[in-house]
């Protein structure tokens, strides 16, 4: 907390001076518990006279969680304090600083954060966004990134997103920017909104291909304290994670978290603060042991392929690797008019009688009765 110095006027060099008192040495006030309120400074034994506050720091909750809030350092308070035949007057200076507002001798000061939230599209209904869902090695895998956008984002300097999958590959190609959370108010000229254009990374073996979208803080004023919302389309990987730990595929929001005067640079790592956000995909394996049986004797069998069907439901026509109806009834498969049927994957049993086969979705579909996947043995042991 300053007082303005007598004779000097607001925006004079050394105009200021730090309010001390018998309690307090360096005019720097914390937000504490005052009558039970939390996030409140309470000052008292103030002279008529024209103040401000300057932000100069924050800590974590009470929890110990870190609210990701961005500090403007470069902002002041200015306030004028009044005798009156009442007691006192406390009057807003600065109309132009829309963060803070007076009302009697309350002054409130608002800090903002962005935000960002990762969904991945539900496999079964196709639309329904949510943190975690199931599919299939090379399946196209729909993902939605929700950004809130602070709104005093002109102010910062650093404002992007970095997106890193595992065990998925990213399709820039397909980055889309909507203005609603349906996705269907396209933001057309998304190229306006970039500092740089769509960074590509490569494929990482531990990983996948990623990308980077860098924004142009000062071109977000529209959107300010908005959300825009980015949708993309990535494809798991052979080979992907099939346990329950799943695959992750998680996004990185940087910005800067300290806002400085003109002219004064960013220090990296202290600047800058990070929120995290994360979607899971999982898809699962089948293990087979074929096994031959003579009288009371079990001999695991080597040499036996089978190949894996996927029933769809409902029935689709499509060419390619779906069966037509002739050869699914051939195969054994009975229900051809309300399924469709189409080879997966093939495989031959090794090392003792065994064969796995990895990266099919969840065995749910509309109809919860109706079998997900069929094995049909195509070659046997002599």
């Amino acid at each position: 907390l300053e007082r303005l110095k007598e004779g000097k006027t607001v925006g004079e060099n050394d105009a200021w001076e730090i309010v001390t008192s018998k309690n307090n040495s360096n005019g720097i006030y914390t937000t504490d518990t005052v009558d039970s309120q939390s996030g409140i400074i309470k000052v008292e034994g103030l002279y008529p006279g024209t103040y401000r506050f300057t932000e100069v720091g924050y800590s974590a909750d009470a929890a110990g969680v870190d609210k990701k809030y961005i500090l403007d350092t470069a902002a002041s308070y200015t306030f004028k304090i009044e005798a009156t035949d009442n007691g006192q007057n406390v009057t807003k200076l600065d109309d132009s600083n829309s963060d803070y507002e007076i009302k009697g001798t309350t002054i409130t000061v608002t800090n903002y954060a962005p935000d960002v939230d990762k969904q991945v599209v539900n496999r079964t209904d196709g639309k329904t966004y949510q943190e975690a869902a199931d599919y299939a090695v090379g399946d196209k895998i729909p993902y939605r990134i929700a950004v809130t956008i602070p709104t005093n984002i002109a102010k910062l300097k650093t404002f992007y997103l970095t997106d890193t999958p595992e065990n998925l590959n990213d399709d820039t190609s397909t980055i889309t920017f909507y203005g609603n959370k349906e996705c269907t108010t396209l933001i057309k000229d998304k190229t306006s909104l970039l500092k740089n254009s769509i960074t590509v990374y490569p494929a990482d073996t531990a990983k996948g291909s990623g990308f980077k979208i860098d924004f142009d803080p000062k071109k977000l004023t529209s959107y300010a304290g908005k959300t825009i919302y980015i949708t993309y389309d990535a494809t798991l990987n052979k080979g992907a994670d099939t346990t329950t730990a799943g695959n992750h595929n998680k996004v990185d929001l940087t910005y800067s978290n300290k806002v400085k005067p003109d002219g004064a640079d960013e220090v990296a790592n202290t600047d800058h603060n990070h929120i995290e956000d994360t979607a899971v995909v999982y898809t699962f394996q089948i293990d087979i042991t074929k096994v031959g049986k003579d009288g009371n004797k079990e001999t695991k069998l080597d040499g036996v392929t089978f190949k894996l069907y996927e029933q769809i439901a409902p029935k689709v026509t499509a060419a390619g690797d779906v069966l037509s109806d002739t050869d699914a009834k051939a195969l054994g498969f009975k229900d051809t008019d309300n399924f469709s049927y189409k080879e997966v994957a093939t495989g031959t049993t090794e090392g003792g009688g065994k064969l796995t086969f990895t990266g099919l979705s969840n065995s749910k579909t509309a109809k919860p009765d109706a079998s997900r996947y069929w094995l049909v043995e195509t070659k046997t042991k002599d």
